[in-house]
């Protein structure tokens, strides 16, 4: 079995701390460690190195070196993400240059403009398409029309959760298929690595709320922080571990924050941690943290997706506080009794505490959540993505 995973993201795969990124990373991680000839088409390959993972980087250093931010808003179709001249490139790579040497049996992507490309320029080869329709976030017809387009090219459609699944179903014509529903998968890091003394020396005896993602508006940073001085009156002890990437700057607001509320000596920015650290940090934390917040979270998809970093964080067997949406109940179930309104204060300082205090309880939700995690690991997940592609294979 020869899948071709194909990518059109600008970012490096070293990035794999990003969302959409390790998804990616694990889920052809995952293939591999099942013994599947797998091979990874991306635009930015960096000097990453994935066990088992044929990675193809498409020619393309003046893309690169020329890609901004201000370009993509500009030339959306050329430097944008998903741009449809950038498609059209990595398509045609794939498929006259990688295709006749490899010999694929099929083609997996999940953005619309390469299910379109590749479908067009190899009308005969399989073509899976993780379904994630850019219609929820602008709700232009355009768009519609594009992600329509993108369905009608895919011979076999699959959707990350049960959200997207029903989303993709109330406003598509999917002429009659079956949606498999396979998630994004975790590895189950059994045996940690070696800990660093100053990392330990830094949570020894502290109760440690952890906050793992991305540093910007609407994740909840400033109200974790605006909570310390009320949580420090019943835990004197607690450590906030806040690791990640700055977004337009928004450390610089947090650090302000910080200060403000005089919780410097209750803050530790740990930045951005590498892939193979993660697990290490999240196991010393005793409760973990997401909060999503917008005017409008139907833009965000947050009833649809589930974050990458809590099924990390269920995959340690964690208690979670967070934000209630359709993703984390999703993910946890709504009776979940650690979800929270994203304003409702008290609730949230309540939950902290409560689970800070209690280890009996936070035992006992962090074994709940482990237990939900068995059907996000490489194995379950890699076994129904092989399931999926052999049903194409067994049709040659």
């Amino acid at each position: 079995m020869k899948p071709c995973i194909v990518w059109d993201s600008i970012l490096s795969l070293e990035k794999a701390s990003k969302g959409d990124i390790s998804q990616i990373v694990y889920m052809v991680e995952a293939l591999a460690e099942q013994n599947i000839d797998v091979s990874l088409v991306v635009l930015n390959a960096g000097k990453a190195n994935i066990n088992g993972v044929k990675i193809k980087q498409v020619p393309n250093f003046g893309y690169i070196k020329q890609r901004t931010r201000t370009l993509g808003r500009i030339f959306s179709d050329l430097y944008g993400y998903g741009g449809k001249i950038t498609a059209r490139d990595i398509s045609k790579f794939v498929v006259n240059r990688l295709d006749p040497i490899e010999h694929y049996d099929l083609y997996h992507v999940r953005t619309r403009n390469l299910a379109i490309e590749l479908k067009h320029f190899q009308p005969n080869k399989p073509l899976v398409y993780t379904v994630i329709p850019q219609f929820l976030h602008t709700r232009q017809i355009k768009d519609k029309k594009l992600d329509q387009m993108a369905i009608d090219s895919a011979d076999k459609l699959i959707a990350l959760t049960d959200g997207w699944k029903q989303f993709i179903l109330d406003n598509f014509d999917v002429r009659g298929r079956e949606i498999d529903v396979v998630p994004v998968c975790v590895k189950s890091h059994e045996d940690l690595l070696e800990e660093n003394s100053a990392i330990n020396s830094l949570f020894d005896g502290k109760k440690v709320v952890g906050y793992f993602g991305r540093l910007q508006k609407g994740y909840g940073i400033d109200i974790l922080i605006e909570s310390i001085p009320e949580i420090r009156k019943h835990i004197d002890n607690i450590l906030v571990i806040i690791a990640g990437g700055s977004v337009y700057g928004y450390k610089d607001e947090i650090e302000a924050l910080v200060k403000k509320f005089g919780v410097s000596e209750s803050v530790y920015f740990a930045d951005e941690i590498p892939r193979n650290l993660v697990p290490n940090y999240l196991n010393r934390c005793d409760v973990l943290i997401s909060f999503r917040y917008s005017d409008n979270k139907a833009r965000y998809g947050f009833d649809q997706s589930i974050p990458i970093k809590c099924v990390e964080y269920i995959m340690q067997g964690k208690p979670i506080v967070a934000t209630r949406d359709g993703g984390m109940e999703q993910l946890l179930g709504k009776d979940y009794p650690y979800l929270v309104e994203y304003n409702d204060r008290n609730k949230i300082v309540d939950s902290l505490v409560n689970l800070l205090k209690d280890e009996t309880e936070a035992q006992r939700i962090g074994k709940q959540n482990k237990a939900l995690s068995s059907r996000f690991t490489y194995e379950k997940v890699s076994k129904q993505l092989i399931e999926v592609y052999s049903k194409f294979i067994d049709k040659k």
